[in-house]
């Protein structure tokens, strides 16, 4: 086995010791330590972290006053009917200030579907009668009008409040007699 070459140096040189890692310098060899400089200019706004999602709800406040009397009452009304073959009206004995319910053989009609339409004390209904079918209108009039008819039956306004119930579950419940 061959020994390296021992590097070449010139007479009287010896070959450097290895290099040693540079301890830092103790507090004791440092300088003063100089005053703060000026402040530079101060930098862009940052950007908005995202939205928290919503807190907690809040106590219910305190109920709020009664409201105002309202009209009086109306009372209510009930007709039936047995139009002729090919007539699509009838005439009621009395003006409603409010339709409660318009059944065609024993189904319930809808002015916002177009079934009827009313004006006045008349309704007309979108198809002819065949001479068999039944109509019944459940309605109110005014206190001040006061009605020819004998007042809407407990009955009737059952049956009314289970059917608007069923269409519209979440609805206002019909006016009280």
């Amino acid at each position: 086995m061959t020994q390296p070459a021992p590097p070449l140096l010139p007479p009287g040189f010896a070959p450097a010791p290895p290099l040693q890692p540079i301890p830092d310098y103790p507090p004791a060899f440092q300088g003063p330590v100089g005053p703060v400089g000026p402040m530079g200019p101060a930098g862009p706004p940052g950007i908005n972290g995202p939205a928290g999602g919503p807190g907690p709800a809040g106590a219910a406040g305190p109920p709020g006053e009664a409201g105002p009397i309202g009209p009086a009452g109306g009372q209510g009304v009930h007709e039936e009917f047995k139009p002729a073959d090919g007539e699509n009206e009838i005439t009621l004995a009395n003006t409603p200030n409010f339709v409660m319910m318009v059944a065609r053989d024993g189904i319930v009609q809808s002015l916002a579907d177009g079934h009827y339409s009313i004006d006045e004390d008349v309704i007309t209904f979108s198809s002819a009668f065949d001479g068999a079918e039944r109509v019944a209108v459940a309605y109110t009039v005014s206190a001040e009008e006061g009605g020819t008819t004998p007042a809407v039956d407990v009955q009737l306004r059952t049956y009314v409040q289970t059917i608007m119930a069923t269409l519209d579950p979440g609805g206002p419940p019909p006016p009280a007699p």
